[in-house]
């Protein structure tokens, strides 16, 4: 259930107006997140900012960038983000198999190690809040130093995300239905 109001673009102050421009500019439509998270304006844009890096200028590839959020979103339990990303994950060419097995944990031979790799980093940061040292060796094997830093970026904002979408009760927008298994 929504804790604080969903916004329009009338109910913000014409200082405040270019913000949600931008905000519906940049993705196309403006989801409850979004219009939850301008009862603040201000940590909005910087919110968003953040995550307009992330989802379109993110050095990652997108199947990467996508089953990093997948992950994140299943490791938290977070609905929301779980139902806005599966379609972007399918979109960008990750297997069902891959969606499947982040969200049951069932096991197939269509995942491979660099995805499981991935994967797993990202349950150990959620769940130990840090990588083991083979875990952390084997990220930066696979991605280099650069894109193993935004990789951890990536879990730690999807993790904010989640904490703040629980915590204001952002709601799906009408006609999602999840598909997270709970």
């Amino acid at each position: 259930m929504a804790k604080l109001p969903y916004l329009s673009i009338e109910d913000l102050s014409e200082e405040d107006q270019p913000i949600y421009t931008h905000i519906a500019a940049t993705r196309g439509t403006m989801l409850n997140l979004h219009r939850m998270l301008l009862n603040n304006p201000k940590a909005a844009e910087l919110v968003t900012d953040l995550g307009e890096y992330i989802r379109y200028r993110s050095p990652l590839d997108d199947a990467t960038r996508e089953i990093i959020i997948l992950s994140t979103a299943r490791e938290i339990n977070n609905e929301y983000e779980w139902t806005q990303h599966k379609p972007e994950a399918t979109k960008a060419g990750v297997n069902d198999s891959v969606i499947e097995f982040i969200n049951s944990g069932k096991q197939s031979s269509q995942i491979q190690l660099r995805e499981r790799t991935i994967i797993e980093a990202v349950k150990q940061i959620v769940q130990n809040r840090k990588l083991n040292d083979s875990t952390f060796q084997s990220m930066l094997d696979l991605l280099g130093t650069k894109h193993t830093l935004e990789f951890v970026v990536i879990v730690a904002y999807y993790s904010m995300i989640g904490l703040i979408i629980d915590t204001i009760g952002v709601e799906l927008e009408d006609g999602k239905k999840s598909s997270l298994k709970v």
